[in-house]
């Protein structure tokens, strides 16, 4: 049952495609830039998860996951470009950015493995629906510091601020609940929600709407107890 009030988040794989200019200091390396990054986040912002194609306009900005300023080497690296909202680059990533301090060398090489697992499931971040809150993705093989690494991106990001923190699952629950049917994925603003409605998706086909309003209705009852 506690698999039901968890959602997955994605690690974001990014298919380049050879031959093809992906430099970022080019205007073509750019584009192509983020027209690939924008595929892999389903157009969300890659950190805190916000949609950032709104009404036909592109709000994404390509940001350097590890600052230029720490790593010249990674500067112009495409595998170092991610695509986020303006709030995510401009503000909540930059405040942090000082305080991080990480040694890199100039042959930096990536072998496509983290300590004991495979990199697209090293570091995943989750969704506690019981709670309204993002947390570390529960995997046995995670090692404390691959864990603190998580709970340091989620507070990096203010992803559980009150001021930040999303409510498009609430904005689900109730529609579901006011419609007796799941909603369109497009009315929603932050991927969460979008999976959120995947799941129940999966659920109907199985077991019906009379389950999914059972799951809405828990969900309910845990926003007014906990006043989100």
């Amino acid at each position: 049952m506690e698999e039901i009030f968890i959602l997955e988040l994605p690690n974001y794989k990014v298919e380049f495609e050879t031959n093809k200019d992906y430099k970022y200091d080019s205007d073509r390396g750019e584009e192509n830039l983020k027209e690939v990054l924008i595929k892999s986040s389903r157009e969300y912002c890659m950190y805190c998860y916000t949609r950032i194609i709104v009404d036909g306009k592109n709000y994404g900005q390509l940001e350097h996951t590890i600052e230029q300023s720490i790593a010249p080497v990674l500067s112009k690296c495409h595998h170092n470009i991610s695509i986020a909202c303006p709030t995510c680059n401009l503000s909540l990533k930059k405040k942090e950015q000082k305080k991080r301090k990480i040694e890199i060398r100039d042959d930096l090489k990536c072998d496509f493995s983290c300590g004991n697992m495979p990199c697209e499931i090293y570091y995943k971040v989750a969704y506690d629906l019981l709670n309204f809150k993002f947390i570390p993705y529960k995997d046995e093989r995670y090692l404390p510091e691959s864990k603190k690494y998580i709970e340091e991106h989620i507070e990096k990001i203010y992803l559980n601020d009150e001021k930040y923190r999303t409510r498009e699952i609430v904005k689900v629950i109730e529609d579901i609940l006011n419609l007796e049917k799941i909603p369109n994925k497009t009315r929603y603003n932050n991927l969460v929600a979008e999976i959120f409605i995947e799941k129940l998706e999966k659920i109907y086909v199985e077991y019906g709407m009379e389950k999914v309003k059972k799951i809405c209705k828990t969900l309910e009852k845990q926003r007014v107890m906990k006043n989100f």
